[in-house]
């Protein structure tokens, strides 16, 4: 099992919650302390034995194709995923007819200074069961998204985005951004001044998204919270 998959990661029990704070914190403490070596954390989140491997023996690589929205027909669910947001946040536009025919419940226009230069970007090798990047902010940060009524902890964001920047040949700096008002904000306004978390954030960019309604578009801002670190 993945370390981001492991039970503990999820459970938001203040207990379990501080507890895995503080092993995140004592593992980036060693990555710290052995001049920043990667391999100190590939063999925690990302193991050489989860790579995928195929008929040939060699391993998976990904090969990203990002060329234009599909948007959403009739007949297809209208569902406000993950996906889906990171993808209109990355593609919308207001004079876009497709964009304007699209059935997506709410469509996602960047109003704020950072930009969203692309989404859903894998790791260079294929692994079993990891997914990829959510959104790259300015081609310098790649930050792991949850949808504003999730209920995922901040632990377990912290664990996939550590572990999808490890394998990626653009070296982008790994970040969390969560939705204003979201249960991910309740939650850092709570560990804000937890000794661990803050040792993380030294690693881990946090970012939040802040809304302004327009009937069905929301017009949104990502803004970097400032830490004092």
């Amino acid at each position: 099992m993945m370390y981001k998959d492991r039970p503990e990661i999820k459970q938001r029990s203040d207990s379990v919650y501080s507890q895995v704070l503080k092993e995140q914190a004592l593992i980036l403490k060693k990555y710290f302390d052995a001049h920043e070596n990667k391999e100190i954390l590939k063999e925690v989140f990302l193991p050489a034995s989860e790579l995928s491997v195929g008929n040939n023996k060699k391993t998976k690589l990904h090969a990203p194709k990002h060329e234009k929205c599909s948007g959403i027909k009739k007949g297809t669910s209208t569902k406000l995923s993950e996906k889906r947001i990171c993808r209109c946040m990355f593609y919308y536009c207001k004079k876009s007819v497709k964009c304007q025919n699209c059935l997506l419940i709410n469509k996602w226009h960047n109003v704020g200074e950072i930009k969203v230069t692309n989404y859903e970007w894998p790791t260079t090798h294929v692994y079993k069961k990891t997914g990829g990047m959510d959104l790259i902010l300015d081609n310098e940060y790649a930050v792991e998204v949850k949808p504003k009524e999730s209920k995922d902890t901040l632990t377990r964001m912290i664990a996939e985005i550590l572990t999808y920047t490890l394998d990626c040949e653009k070296d982008y700096k790994p970040g969390i951004c969560f939705f204003e008002g979201s249960k991910q904000m309740e939650d850092f306004e709570k560990y804000k001044s937890n000794a661990d978390f803050q040792y993380i954030l030294k690693f881990v960019k946090p970012f939040y998204i802040k809304i302004e309604e327009d009937g069905i578009v929301n017009n949104y801002k990502i803004l970097p919270i400032q830490t004092d670190i």
